[in-house]
Formats: C-alpha cells, sequence, structure tokens
C-alpha cells in the first residue's frame, strides 16, 4: 500500500490521485539515499578552466619559451645552411630574446614592479647595443640609441608612477600618457636632429607640442577641477 505525501491516507498502490486531498501520488520506488545530497556540477581535473590564474601563468609561459626556442633554432639554422656561420640570424634571434624578455619578465615578477622596470630597462638597452654592435663598427648606439632608449624609459617610468600614485584615476590617465608622449616626440625630434644636423632644433615635434598640450591640459581640467565634484552624468544631464 502506499501513503498519501500530503495527509498520509493510506492508498492503492495504483492510485495515481489522494481521493481524500486529490494530491497526485507518485509512482515508482523512492530512492535509496532519500537524504544524500549530491553536487550540482562535477567538475573535472583535466578541464582548463579550472586552473588558478598562477597555473594558466605558468603554461603560457612554458608555451610561449618552446615558440620562442623553435623560431630561434629554425633562424640560426637556415642562416648556417646557407652562410655557413651566423651573419643575419644574430638580428632576429636578438629581437626574438628581447620581446621574451617584454613578454615574460611581467608576468614572472608579477607584483613586483620597481624589479621589473629594473630588468627591462638594461635589457632594452643592451639590445640596441648589439644591434649596432652585429656589424662590428659600433656606429649609432651612443650618440642616438642610447640617448632614445633613455627617453622612452624615463617617459614610461614617470607616467607610470604619476597613473598608479593618483588618488583618483579617470581622464587625468589619458591626460599623463599624452603628456609622456609629446615628452617623447620632443625628445626623438631634438636627438634626430643632433645626430643628423649636430644641432638641437625642434621641427615636426613642434606640431604635437601645439596638438597634444592643449588637450592634455583641458583633461586635466576636466578630471580635477569638474569630475572630482560632480558625476559624468550629473555634468551631462545623462
Amino acid at each position: 500500500m502506499a501513503l498519501c505525501p500530503n495527509c498520509k491516507v493510506e492508498v492503492g498502490n495504483s492510485v495515481r490521485h489522494c481521493p481524500l486531498c486529490h494530491v497526485m501520488i507518485l509512482s515508482g520506488d523512492p530512492l535509496p539515499f532519500p537524504h544524500q545530497s549530491f553536487p550540482e556540477q562535477i567538475i573535472d581535473p583535466n578541464d582548463q578552466s579550472q586552473l588558478t590564474p598562477k597555473e594558466k601563468r605558468t603554461i603560457f609561459l612554458e608555451l610561449y619559451t618552446i615558440c620562442s626556442l623553435i623560431a630561434a633554432i629554425v633562424v640560426m639554422a637556415i642562416d648556417l645552411l646557407a652562410d655557413r656561420h651566423l651573419t643575419w640570424s644574430l638580428y632576429p634571434i636578438a629581437s626574438i630574446a628581447c620581446l621574451w624578455l617584454l613578454v615574460c619578465i611581467p608576468l614572472i615578477l608579477a607584483r613586483h614592479t620597481w624589479l621589473i622596470l629594473a630588468v627591462l630597462g638594461p635589457s632594452n638597452l643592451l639590445f640596441l647595443l648589439l644591434v649596432d654592435a652585429f656589424d662590428g663598427r659600433m656606429e649609432w648606439f651612443l650618440p642616438l640609441g642610447l640617448p632614445l632608449g633613455l627617453l622612452l624609459e624615463i617617459a614610461v617610468v614617470a607616467s607610470g608612477t604619476l597613473s598608479v600614485t593618483a588618488r583618483r584615476k579617470g581622464m587625468n590617465i589619458i591626460a599623463i600618457s599624452l603628456t609622456a608622449a609629446v615628452f617623447v616626440c620632443v625628445g626623438v625630434d631634438l636627438i634626430v636632429n643632433w645626430y643628423l644636423k649636430n644641432v638641437l632644433l625642434i621641427s615636426w615635434s613642434a606640431i604635437v607640442v601645439i596638438a597634444g598640450i592643449p588637450l592634455a591640459g583641458f583633461l586635466f581640467f576636466m578630471h580635477y577641477r569638474i569630475v572630482n565634484r560632480a558625476s559624468l552624468r550629473k555634468l551631462f544631464h545623462l
């Protein structure tokens, strides 16, 4: 005999509705473990989506390192087969190594910003030095490559420091980046003119200054004078 789940009246096995309260009576045997709970989702240990960020970072580093080594070995082998010694392959090999540092060092030294800069700064300058030294003449690194490399690193460090230490981040970050870009353009213009013409002269970068500095100043004004006192929704009646 079966029991009504609502009023507990005993009914026949073939009855589908309780004759007293008309509640449907389910047929079939009850579950062997009525009080046992099961997980809603079974986690597959081979599922890549379950990997931790550290594990994903490690896998990426391994794959990128293997791909970089394969590319360097292929280029080196082609050069050796063609010329019997390393010539032009030194340039792509150095580029691959420099790119590996730029991509992998921030992942390896995550959360150590100054240590990343301490490694990448000399690495980029060393790359320029090697590119100039491969032909055995050392012509442009000291008068051109070194100043340009230092200029770019100073701009990156200064803009990054100002962006990280800003109390409120918004349009001021865009203004900082724009100001750094203008600074780099002016520096490149001066350094190249000194290298080619032996004169400190601003030429094309004057247009960048005229266009970039007023825009950066406007963004700074919008951020610190207006946006800090009113949200953009209230400011533009959105």
